[in-house]
């Protein structure tokens, strides 16, 4: 048996190899990995112990012997490898690195974003807030530890649960819908933003933004009954500003009659349904802005037409005067008229883009609104000639309505205190009808390639955007589905903040078996012991042939 004991001390080192090992591939926390420390110590301290008591009953000459020898050299190889590891380990902690094996790299952050953080010069404090139904707790902690990995010296990231500390709601300003805080930069410099989506897209766009420098300015025309920013109210459209806000976008009021021309730090403005005329000369203004490469946003209101549907027309499109409604199904009654629409037809445009994904947008009391090009098609009646600005230009249909619906003219009858009614006339529009257009018209003079810049770009280029209805901005109906990101990716298209990254939906191949943690952790296990138990028998058939050989 005593030649036996030296084996004891080469399965010590076996065991004290396969965990040191495993413990740098699958961690020091499970307890597979200490088992197998501890019994490869406690295995080759028995292995010098019995050596020890062996030489030392061979007269004391334990130091000069061979087995001494032995033993001092197994100790030094022990203590390098176990140095050994401990580098290794060391570096594996200082300079972690991952890899993601999956095609589509579902793992990862794109490239763009990737650049976007390394190129951050200034610090960048995220904070996501948890137990929320739209994405998981640990897959808001996965994207941030991505985020964090990517520029650990610039970017802070933090996790908060509001119902353990609900007082960073209110430090952090956090309204309703709002997921995430960002916070770019570094004393007086230093800007913020919130955003209501919590994926990679958002996040990105978001930094971009901020990483810009100052907030680019919108002005909303007031003076003629439009709705406040300072309005709380039903009819009020203070959420709106605070939606703005958390896009790094700053909303002001403007009286254009103050002013001769509109302001040069204007990056859109916005004319919502005014309920009393405008002067001439504020039309003239906003439509001479545009043409010089402004951006204008308008709502048209079908109880009070007027001086919108004039500005318009000037851009080649109609706001027609009606009220499209829609025959609601109701269980266990007969269709209803409806005026309140859900509409989740979206055109091709950056403006809806992914919106069929977020949800129908709600339209209430809207007129349809179409552009001159497609009623000249159609060889309609009084449509105005094409002007020499309208020439040229872009219009893109962003909302249609089912074909159930229909653009209704009779607003007296629909509007009937004792009751409206509603019916398909020859003179009304059949459905599908629309709802929204764009316009984008590039001056003459504006580079094709880019060349001079986004600045330049964006100063060359006029761009308007009509709904039939302010409705759908004020406070009861912004969060209504898609209505706020709707309404918000058509300023940010005007304002000429639409080219963030775009990310595509990235997901594992069918194919991937579904395994639970306690099948993922057998088969590693099982892929670090039978490799251990191979070798072990390999050393085991070599120390007994070695033996037999002695004895022979």
């Amino acid at each position: 048996m005593r030649e036996w004991g030296g084996f004891v001390g080469i399965v010590g080192l076996v065991a004290l190899l396969f965990g040191g090992i495993g413990g740098v591939v699958y961690g020091f926390d499970w307890p597979p990995i200490w088992l197998h420390l501890v019994l490869g110590v406690v295995l080759i301290v028995l292995w010098f112990a019995s050596r020890g008591a062996r030489s030392l009953g061979q007269g004391g000459q334990v130091a000069f012997g061979r087995t001494a020898r032995y033993s001092l050299n197994a100790g030094l190889y022990t203590l390098v490898f176990v140095g050994v590891l401990g580098v290794v380990y060391w570096f594996a902690y200082r300079y972690d690195k991952r890899w993601d094996l999956t095609e589509q790299g579902v793992y990862s952050i794109t490239p763009q974003t990737q650049k976007t953080l390394e190129t951050l010069k200034a610090p960048l404090k995220i904070v996501a807030f948890s137990g929320t139904q739209q994405v998981s707790d640990d897959e808001i902690e996965r994207i941030l530890d991505l985020y964090r990995r990517a520029n650990d010296k610039q970017v802070k990231t933090e996790i908060v649960n509001p119902r353990t500390k609900p007082h960073l709601v209110d430090t952090y300003e956090m309204k309703e819908g709002n997921l995430v805080y960002l916070e770019f930069g570094a004393g007086e410099a230093k800007t913020s933003s919130r955003i209501n989506q919590f994926t990679e897209e958002a996040l990105t766009n978001a930094i971009i933004k901020l990483s810009r420098g100052a907030a680019k300015k919108i002005y909303f025309v007031s003076g003629h009954g439009e709705p406040s920013l300072q309005d709380i109210g039903q009819q009020g459209i203070s959420r709106l500003k605070e939606a703005l806000s958390d896009e790094h976008l700053t909303a002001e009021e403007i009286i254009l009659g103050q002013f001769e021309k509109v302001p040069e730090d204007a990056a859109a403005v916005i004319l919502a349904a005014p309920r009393r005329p405008m002067l001439p000369q504020e039309r003239e203004m906003v439509t001479k802005y545009v043409e010089e490469g402004g951006r204008l946003l308008l709502f048209g209101d079908p109880r009070s037409p007027g001086d919108t549907n004039a500005i318009a027309e000037h851009f080649g499109i109609k706001i027609d005067n009606n009220i499209v409604v829609d025959l609601v199904a109701r269980l266990f009654a007969a269709p209803a008229l409806g005026v309140q629409l859900a509409v989740q037809d979206y055109g091709a445009h950056p403006i809806t883009h992914r919106l069929e994904q977020t949800g129908p947008s709600v339209l209430s009391l809207t007129a349809s609104v179409r552009p001159f090009s497609e009623l000249r098609s159609a060889s309609a009646d009084s449509v105005p000639p094409e002007t020499d600005f309208q020439k040229g230009a872009t219009y893109s249909t962003l909302l249609k309505t089912p074909d159930s619906a229909w653009g209704e003219t009779n607003l007296e009858t629909l509007f009937n205190p004792e009751g409206g009614t509603a019916s398909r006339d020859p003179d009304d529009i059949r459905g599908p009808v629309s709802l929204a257009v764009a316009f984008e018209k590039r001056l003459g003079d504006a580079p094709s390639d880019g060349s001079e810049g986004e600045e330049s770009k964006f100063q060359k280029v006029g761009r308007v955007v009509v709904f039939g209805s302010a409705g759908l901005i004020e406070n009861p109906n912004l969060e209504m589905y898609a209505n706020r990101d709707l309404i918000l990716n058509s300023i940010n298209w005007l304002a000429g903040e639409e080219g963030g990254i775009v990310v595509a939906r990235r997901s594992l191949r069918a194919s991937a078996a579904p395994l639970t943690d306690e099948q993922f952790k057998l088969i590693l296990v099982s892929s670090l012991i039978i490799p251990e138990l191979i070798l072990l028998f390999g050393m085991l058939v070599w120390w007994r042939r070695r033996l037999l050989a002695v004895t022979a």
